[in-house]
């Protein structure tokens, strides 16, 4: 979640050993035997034998706290295995102490390695400024059993996500959450069928859920395996000590939020007031031109420091003075601006769909956790903390699924913001293209081409680009150009070069024309001469696998590409072979296209004008269109391998 929101993290000095734990009495088996492992079990190189979290809610001094705990039993049988699991990380972010931590191995004949306490250090992160505490455990060797177990003593959790599925397959997973009884919690498993249960032991609430034989669920391409694990997500629905209305709805996140995006005084005003006055905004302009116009000057002035913690960076006055905001304080200082000046626009928080797709239908909290702006006059988002990006481009994890839409209202002196779940719609494929004109010629002696092309960026590729290229000098910018190709054609001779940067149709544009010769594209074969003209194109990605496909195909963006090659074939030769250049492989849905690669060519006395189309229409496709799909993705791939021959007539 946002950090204004999130709970005030306390650091405590952590205390360490085998005792009481206040929030329960869960310990592990002393002297447990090792597991006996079945035939298919034994082949794993490493096998989850148990998984277990629980959370113990109970009230201390008022407070609320939680005792988290974290169980796992693992076996390694290879090197790699134990370089994976044998060093163990715990998070310090709202954790008060350690109540109880233990670990071992036990090796194949079983001989127990205990963890020695002293040996736990503590180590920070300085981009987060996140704390943690790191251990190695010890006496680890092929065919060992990794323990260790834990509790947390944290500041009370009133919402949760936790991951239950892994690359590494888990023969056994529980799961518990014990609360007071007036505290009552909603639960939602996602990517499984089973369902929390709930059950009232001594006046406290059980939620349990468990799960054997997970399979493992490893990364694959085209898709974000995070948002597919097996997943539960719980919040505290209801306190009935204090009310019997339903804790932390869509609604009271839209009052929350706007509350604390537009809270003002009588200095921030007149210092928005005054900056507003700088950014010379005609109201005469059309929406789009005054959208774009305000976005720019204020990224432009206002730096956006995304690492920082410093609350004073979310503060209007402070940084309407500093000209630095954190991401809450950029957005507070766009959005009131655009209110200020009467441009209708609504407050977005949503997620990033790699780790989870927004559910509308559980109003969990911890889907809040990115800004972005709409603007029901253009029907189009703005990404308030991202500085590249630039109206209507938003970030392409925060598209193509939900988001909790906050639309200000007023009520007499009220001024407050109403919630809808509505759909955040990827942009189109135009909307992000890589495009090739190529014009290529032979010299007299058939050993070198010289090539003149343009490549053009557009859209998100531009937008990363242009930021950075406007700042380089000459001699950088020249080795830009030369590192776009030296990959593909590495001995590379560039004649001239040049690059432009716009915007058209509202995307960025970046425009790169050279004039290169090189020997790359051409080989001999006896009297023949090799054109490796599908390489002109650059190396393109394949997607091969030797595993069989786990998860639906999950675009990042809609994009296209369109790549022009014209050739002219020298005095005295022909083409062999010009019928290769024709492909055509297409991904149909019912009479739509959501995919597709397409190549052909026209003859015109000696010129030889090649056309490829390849675009990515839509986001998603399912599991069972893998194949239809990859043939797509291939196909620019297939073509890259092309030669054509030349022959003396």
């Amino acid at each position: 979640m946002k950090n204004v929101f999130a709970l005030v993290l306390f650091l405590s000095p952590f205390v360490v050993g085998a005792q009481s734990i206040s929030g329960g009495d869960y310990d592990w088996d002393k002297n447990r035997k090792r597991y006996a492992l079945t035939s298919v079990e034994e082949e794993y190189p490493e096998y989850i034998l148990k998984q277990y979290r629980s959370y113990r809610y109970e009230w201390e001094n008022n407070n609320l706290v939680t005792y988290l705990t974290d169980h796992q039993i693992t076996k390694v049988t290879t090197t790699n295995a134990i370089e994976r699991h044998n060093r163990i990380n715990i998070s310090m972010r709202n954790v008060q102490n350690i109540v109880t931590l233990k670990a071992r191995s036990i090796n194949k004949v079983g001989k127990v390695t205990n963890f020695d306490q002293k040996n736990l250090k503590e180590v920070k992160d300085e981009k987060t400024n996140n704390t943690y505490r790191i251990f190695a455990i010890e006496g680890v060797e092929e065919g060992s059993e990794i323990e260790y177990f834990y509790t947390l003593k944290t500041n009370g959790k009133t919402q949760e996500s936790h991951y239950f599925q892994h690359e590494t397959p888990i023969r056994e997973f529980g799961f518990l959450l014990v609360s007071p009884k007036s505290l009552l919690f909603d639960f939602r498993v996602y990517n499984d069928d089973g369902q929390v249960k709930k059950d009232t032991l001594n006046g406290q609430n059980h939620y349990s859920y468990k799960r054997e034989k997970i399979k493992g669920l490893h990364e694959e391409a085209f898709s974000f395996v995070s948002a597919y694990r097996m997943r539960i997500e719980f919040k505290l629905a209801y306190n009935f000590t204090s009310s019997s209305a339903r804790l932390n709805t869509w609604a009271d996140a839209g009052r929350v939020f706007y509350r604390t995006l537009t809270e003002s005084s009588k200095e921030s005003d007149k210092e928005l007031d005054k900056f507003i006055k700088t950014l010379k905004d005609n109201p005469q302009s059309p929406p789009v031109i005054r959208i774009k116009l305000i976005e720019d000057k204020v990224k432009t002035s206002i730096r956006i420091n995304k690492n920082s913690s410093d609350p004073a960076l979310g503060e209007l006055v402070e940084i309407l003075k500093a000209r630095q905001a954190s991401e809450e304080g950029i957005t507070k200082v766009l959005f009131l601006t655009y209110q200020r000046l009467s441009i209708p626009v609504q407050l977005v928080v949503t997620c990033n769909r790699e780790y989870a797709k927004f559910d509308g239908g559980f109003d969990s909290w911890a889907f809040l956790d990115d800004y972005l702006l709409y603007f029901p006059q253009t029907n189009s988002f703005l990404t308030p903390n991202e500085f590249e990006l630039r109206y209507p481009l938003i970030p392409q994890k925060l598209s193509g699924h939900k988001g909790l839409f906050i639309e200000p209202v007023s009520v007499g002196d009220l001024k407050t913001g109403i919630t809808w779940v509505r759909d955040i719609p990827a942009l189109p494929y135009t909307s992000d293209s890589d495009n090739l004109d190529i014009e290529v010629r032979f010299a007299e002696d058939m050993e070198s081409n010289m090539v003149n092309q343009t490549r053009t960026f557009i859209g998100y590729d531009a937008a990363s680009t242009i930021p950075y290229y406007e700042t380089m000098s000459e001699e950088q910018r020249k080795k830009f150009v030369e590192d776009i190709f030296r990959s593909s054609i590495p001995d590379l001779r560039l004649d001239k070069w040049s690059v432009k940067t716009a915007v058209v149709d509202l995307l960025p544009e970046i425009r790169i024309t050279t004039a290169y010769s090189t020997n790359s594209f051409l080989e001999r074969a006896g009297p023949r001469t090799l054109f490796k003209i599908g390489e002109l194109i650059g190396t393109q990605s394949e997607l091969y696998s030797e595993n069989e496909r786990q998860l639906p195909i999950e675009n990042t963006h809609n994009r296209g590409y369109s790549r022009i090659i014209r050739f002219y074939v020298p005095e005295g030769y022909r083409v062999n072979n010009l019928e290769a250049l024709k492909m055509n492989v297409a991904y149909k849905d019912g009479d739509q296209v959501p995919f597709s690669f397409v190549s052909d060519y026209t003859e015109k006395g000696n010129e030889v004008t090649v056309k490829l189309d390849e675009y990515y229409k839509q986001l998603f496709a399912p599991l069972e269109r893998y194949e239809d799909f990859r043939k797509v993705i291939n196909a620019a791939a297939d073509f890259n391998k092309i030669t054509l021959v030349l022959i003396k007539k």
